[in-house]
């Protein structure tokens, strides 16, 4: 997240494209409150020592306040 950007490679991006994302207070703060839990890791969102490859599901449960083991700030 290097200038409060949040930088999508070009082989996870939907559209194959890289993407380069600005990031608000609110998502970056959100953002580093999650990487300082894991801080040797260079992914944001891990799960057992390996980082997120599909979260759509997971994401919805956190949303919906059914996952209790993330907390949004």
């Amino acid at each position: 997240m290097d200038n409060r950007y949040l930088t999508i490679r070009s082989e996870n991006a939907k559209s194959k494209k890289k993407r380069i994302i600005p990031l608000n207070d609110t998502l970056y703060n959100m953002l580093e409150t999650w990487h300082d839990q894991n801080p040797d890791s260079d992914h944001v969102l891990i799960h057992l020592g390996k980082p997120l490859e599909y979260f759509q599901h997971p994401w919805k449960q956190v949303l919906a306040g059914e996952d209790r083991r993330i907390s949004i700030p």
